[in-house]
């Protein structure tokens, strides 16, 4: 299980969690739960002593790492811990292993993971305070780690040890102060520096261990995590020093108790050394929580200062005794906890007082105050800091990029404390300005942020930052993270520096493109407004920039480009009023409103945003509104007017705006005859009516307003419009501005008092839940699909093309239902383009093709694409709704009872139906919705006036038990699609019932049309697409014989079948090989064959061929249901002559084979064509297939295998 604990699959991990960590539903008691982690505790260590597998004994340290808290509850657990990591660190390596068993042997990865372990449980379980000798061996153990320098074969482990160290320090600042050595030390009366002197113990690996020497003398690449963990150490042992002497404050210098420490410290007054703040990190105090060191004593004379020097210059193999802060002062609001109690409850022995200096808590980021001069430091240190400095700069380019940024953020202090001159630190950062990542260049810009005073980074450097950093802004490569950041930066740098007059020059770059992201696009704009403020110099076409987000105009709710667009605006608005006019802002608001009013609320916002009056732009705001009171006052046409009635009613409560604006507006909308007597408009023209009565002055109102009023009250149509209208033109006539504004706003609370005192008596609605309504049923009619000859399983119905028979159900499609014949095609035109005459064969006979020529074929062609790509194509299904009656009243089926179960009633609970409930018997006002789709134009709701059970007619088949409808649809994209049909009516006792019917398809048969062109011209316009390069091709192969193939076409392609030849390459398939070998459908004939001469009935005759057109396809119906297709043998005779010599589709073979062409044209809404040839032999069928849309071929398997189906029904 802790295999796949720490394993990449999601799935295992979780699982093997669940069974190893406890789960509070299996262990409900503490005893239960201790014991259960004690023995996993037990399972885990013994997996890391004796597992032979590595991958194994790893992830059980990752997971005593993860969840320590959980499993160690006391020191006898912890000191457990530590003795097993401890073997495991000690044991051999298996590189070294050549006379000890290999099972003994630990690689240096295992190790390195063992001791990343161990600093971890050190820090969780803060054994500083807790275990002081524990902390100390192990620190002791790193050291003697990471002083083997220069060993290729425990590189890993070093670099390990290196960080674990650098954990630790980051930790406990001070801790290592002692591996920097006596150059560091400061003088006695610095505290911050008293380790740095401290000899370690005698059997320690810290003797004669330097961390500079360290740095200096590895070669290997691991030489990063020393030079991060001296840097670590040295920054912190800065960062104390400074604040003790920032703390202290500067001292007087006096003749008689000035102390001159070693390496000509800089001097201090003896009598305040004892008064001085102390450093502020915590240090480890002991079990009474008092300070392990005494406070420093005072000197009282100079003689005792040379006495103290020459003591510290005398070599000693004991500790020197420094003196200590009489108090310490943590650096954070929580000092450390008190000794022997930690968070996690353990508690065991105490500080031993060898940590002085050090500090239980982290330090936080420091950096001198700005204008706050740099302390002084002793010369010996600075010589010091500067080697240190040097050192690790001279070896940063074998770093890492995120340790150059590591270094790089943290040299301020350094830079300020030493004054490092710019030429002396750049250079070694300049290189990475030219690196691909995006760190290593924040890494250079940190640096240079150093430097911001006038002159000290030469005009190159500039010129070269500034270019790579654009250069990063308009790299789509780059992550937008570090794009926003190199925008961040170039502002940064341009407020400080001479880049400034660099950057104006290049604003066109900081312009978003239409790639960028959002939050980029944003940073970009408000960079923009920053560099034209600092400047003072605005492009006049600054609205130009948001091209880029142009998507805002057609988002409705104010997020993403929506917002970042008016908070653009908004800024300019509030920094550039004195600009509005020649930015064009209040014409691009106009206009914006003009194609989009979907966004007057953002506007409207923006203007009162502007009209704040803690804000500058209170003027402009008004003088926005102004512009977009004059815009709605002539807005064109005024039907459009109701669509700003928002940006009405906020003109009409500006009292500094003039109410001509509202009042002309107004007055446009009630005139105009596109919204005259609507109810809607009638209330909100009212409404703002009621508001420029109530802030505008009555003197400057009366004329437009009562004229205004006298129309409604005269001309409206609705009583209640009229009423009101007279009651505001009266007020306005007799009384005065005083007793006007209280009337209306007294009346302004009458509709919040409506709702105390009435009653509603609005009918209950119901909702018909649970499936489709049992008591009415939508289908489709398959009958006027039958008339047009077509048993394909689709339900559209069509015209049909002139030269086939007119019957009566073509009569009925366009007397019955309305269809004109020029709603699916205009044959004047065509024949207009080829000078033909466009009266239609009346005879059923085959249509010889025109003789054309090329130009003129193409000019036909042209013309009819145009009109198909104009002219809007529909596809028309007809639907029959009825009432069953076996669920009328009085019927066992009848009740809403279990109807009604989870559904809603809008009325009182006292109103709601019984489980007796009936189903309404009558229906009125009827109207049916139709569920929306990404390929169909929104189908217009239908309402049907009334409907009944028909009890009492004696007909269910006629109206008002059945209702016919044709459902007209127009196709965006030829794709199959479901329909839900929702339901909504009303019945004699005035409720109102929603529900929804049963779901239709439109299939792909149904989506199957003639060309709209005449059929005269269908030939040639096969034969132009046919080798069209556009078109995309398959090809079927049917083993079926060719009386069978010709029964088919004329079942579900008659009316597609094209009239005339058609003069297209031949066919190139082996037909001979095919007639050679008998073929499995060959077989099931002469089966069939034999099987009637059994019988003792002759075998059926197959009819003649003849020439493949629809004119010889008659369609007969017997008294079943079943649809039978027979070729009349007239009809076949009387075209035969005709067609023989025009046909021109059979030929013959080696073995006799003769084959006979048919060519299909079918056009599929909305502008596109399938065209079909079939090749048929005596028993097999090759169909060329060509289509200007490539979705339409994967339906055509389909459509094949129904062929299949219905061969084998008929079978």
């Amino acid at each position: 299980m802790l295999r796949y604990a720490f394993s990449w699959n999601e799935d295992a991990a979780h699982k093997a969690l669940r069974s190893v960590v406890a789960d509070p539903l299996l262990h409900h008691h503490h005893q239960q739960q201790q014991q259960w982690n004690a023995t996993l505790l037990d399972t885990i260590l013994l997996t890391i002593l004796t597992e032979r597998d590595e991958i194994l004994r790893t992830s059980a340290l990752l997971f005593l790492e993860e969840h320590a808290s959980a499993l160690i509850q006391d020191f006898s657990r912890l000191n457990k811990v530590f003795s097993v990591i401890d073997n495991l660190i000690s044991a051999p390596t298996a590189a070294a292993e050549h006379h000890t068993h290999v099972a003994l042997a630990v690689s240096y990865g295992l190790k390195a993971q063992a001791l990343v372990t161990y600093t971890t449980l050190l820090l969780d379980m803060n054994c500083f305070e807790a275990q002081p000798q524990v902390f100390d061996q192990f620190v002791d153990l790193l050291c003697g780690v990471v002083k083997n320098i220069n060993r290729p074969a425990d590189r890993v482990l070093r670099a390990y040890a290196c960080e674990c160290l650098h954990q630790l320090e980051l930790a406990h600042p001070g801790l290592l102060y002692p591996l920097l050595g006596p150059d560091w030390h400061a003088g006695s009366a610095y505290t911050a520096t008293v380790r740095t002197t401290q000899p370690p113990p005698p059997s320690s690996h810290r003797q004669q261990l330097q961390l500079g020497a360290l740095v200096a003398d590895e070669m290997l690449h691991v030489n990063e995590a020393y030079a991060r963990l001296f840097f670590t150490t040295v920054l912190h042992l800065t960062q104390q020093l400074v604040q003790e002497i920032v703390a202290r404050g500067p001292l007087p210098l006096q003749s008689s108790t000035t102390i001159t420490s070693t390496n000509n410290d800089t001097p201090f007054s003896a009598a305040s050394s004892v008064a001085m703040a102390p450093m502020l990190a915590p240090t480890r105090q002991d079990a009474a929580g008092l300070p392990a060191m005494p406070p420093m004593p005072a000197f009282a004379s100079l003689d005792d200062v040379e006495r103290e020097r020459e003591r510290e210059r005398e070599p000693s193999s004991q500790a020197p005794q420094f003196p200590a802060p009489p108090q310490p002062i943590p650096h954070t609001p929580s000092a450390s906890a008190p000794s022997g109690s930690t968070d996690n409850g353990l508690s065991n022995g105490t500080g031993n007082g060898a940590g002085v200096g050090v500090s239980s808590l982290p330090l936080p980021p420091y950096d001198l105050p700005e204008g706050m001069s740099p302390p002084r430091l002793p010369r010996k240190l600075v010589r010091t800091l500067m080697r240190a400095i040097s050192l690790v700069l001279e070896t940063m380019p074998t770093y890492s990029e995120w340790t150059k940024l590591y270094v790089a953020e943290r040299l301020s202090l350094f830079i300020r404390l030493l004054a490092l001159p710019c030429r002396v630190v750049l250079h070694h950062f300049e290189p990475l300005l030219d690196s691909l990542g995006v760190p290593l260049i924040h890494a250079v810009l940190a640096v240079v942020a150093q430097f911001q005073t006038e002159g000290q980074i030469p005009d190159e450097t500039l010129e070269a930052i500034f270019a790579r950093l654009l250069s990063v802004i308009q790299n789509t490569a780059v992550e937008p993270c570090f794009r926003l950041l190199a925008v961040r930066w170039l502002i940064s740098l341009a407020c400080y520096s001479p880049m400034d007059s660099i950057l104006f020059q290049y604003t066109s770059e900081l312009c978003p493109k239409w790639h960028d992201p959002l939050d980029l696009k944003e940073l970009k704009l408000q960079s923009l407004l920053w560099c034209f403020e600092r400047t003072g110099r605005i492009p006049c076409n600054l609205l130009c920039v948001l091209d880029s987000l142009s998507e805002f105009r057609y988002c409705i709710r104010p997020v993403g480009a929506h917002a970042v667009v008016f908070r653009f605006l908004l800024r300019v608005l509030l920094r550039f009023a004195a600009h509005i006019d020649r930015l064009g802002l209040e014409s691009y608001l106009c206009d914006l409103l003009r194609s989009h009013p979907h966004l007057l609320p953002s506007v409207l916002a923006m203007v009162r945003r502007c009209q704040t009056p803690p804000h500058k732009g209170q003027a402009v705001g008004y003088k926005i509104l102004r512009s977009l009171g004059d815009f709605v006052s002539t807005l064109e046409p005024p039907s459009r007017i109701p669509h700003y009635f928002a940006l009405l009613v906020t003109l009409a409560q500006t009292e500094s705006i003039d109410p001509g604006y509202v009042l002309t507006a107004l007055r446009r909308v009630v005139m105009s005859p596109a919204v005259q007597g609507s109810w809607s408009v009638g209330v909100r023209v009212i409404v703002v009516c009621r508001q420029v009565m109530l802030y505008h002055p009555q003197r400057a109102i009366y004329t437009p307003m009562t004229r205004l009023l006298d129309y409604l009250a005269t001309y409206h149509p609705d009583v209640d419009m009229r009423d009101r209208a007279l009651l505001y033109m009266t007020l306005l006539t007799h009384t005065g501005s005083a007793a006007l504004g209280r009337v209306l706003r007294q009346d302004a609370k009458v509709p919040d008092q409506l709702a105390q005192h009435l009653t509603p008596v609005i009918p209950r609605t119901v909702r018909l839940l649970d499936g489709p309504l049992p008591f009415l049923t939508l289908f489709k009619s398959l009958d006027e699909r039958r008339t047009l000859g077509l048993h394909d399983g689709g339900h559209a119905v069509f015209r049909l093309p002139t030269h086939l028979p007119t019957q009566a159900g073509d009569i009925a499609l366009h007397e019955r239902w309305g269809e004109r014949p020029e709603d699916d095609w205009r044959p004047t035109e065509m024949m207009d383009v080829v000078h033909m005459s466009p009266t239609p064969t009346p005879t059923p006979t085959p249509i010889a093709p025109p003789s054309l020529s090329r130009e003129a074929v193409s000019a036909a062609l042209k013309a009819y694409l145009a009109f198909v790509e104009s002219a809007p194509s529909l596809i028309r299904l007809p639907f029959v709704l009825r009432y069953k009656r076996g669920t009328a009243k009085g019927s066992g089926s009848n009740k809403l009872g279990s109807l009604l179960e989870g559904s809603v009633c809008l009325s009182s609970p006292a109103s709601a139906p019984s489980p007796a409930a009936s189903f309404p018997r009558q229906i009125y006002a009827l109207e049916m919705s139709f569920s929306a789709s990404s390929n169909f134009v929104p189908i217009a709701p239908i309402r049907i006036p009334y409907l009944s059970d028909g009890e009492g007619t004696g007909d269910s088949e006629r109206f008002p038990s059945m209702f016919k409808l044709l459902l007209r649809l127009q196709p965006i994209a030829p794709v199959p699609t479901s329909f839900n049909v929702s339901i909504a009516f009303n019945d004699a006792e005035g409720q109102t019932y929603t529900g929804h019917l049963e779901a239709f398809f439109v299939t792909f048969q149904d989506m199957c049309l003639p060309p709209r062109a005449p059929p005269q011209l269908w030939a040639a316009f096969f034969e132009a697409l046919w080798t069209a390069q556009h078109m995309c091709r398959s090809v079927k192969v049917l083993e079926m014989s060719r009386e069978r193939v010709v029964r088919l076409i004329g079942l579900t392609l008659g009316p597609f079948v094209v009239p005339s030849r058609v003069r297209v390459e031949r066919e190139d398939f082996d037909f001979e090989q095919e007639e050679c070998f008998e073929s499995p459908a060959s077989r099931h004939h002469d089966h069939q064959q034999q099987h009637h001469q059994q019988d003792g009935r002759p075998s059926p005759t197959p009819p003649p061929l003849s020439p493949p057109t629809a004119t010889h396809f008659v369609y007969s119906y017997d008294d079943t249901d079943r649809d039978t297709l027979d070729i009349s043998p007239s009809a076949a005779t009387a075209a035969a002559a005709a067609v023989s010599a025009a046909a021109g589709g059979s030929s013959g073979g080696g073995c006799g084979v003769v084959t006979e062409t048919v060519c299909v044209m079918v056009f599929v809404p909305p502008r596109h064509h399938l065209l079909m040839r079939f090749t048929l032999s005596h028993m097999t069928c090759v169909v060329r297939i060509a289509t200007d849309r490539y979705h339409l071929l994967s339906h055509m398997d389909g459509f094949f295998a129904s062929w299949g189906d219905m061969v084998d029904s008929d079978g």
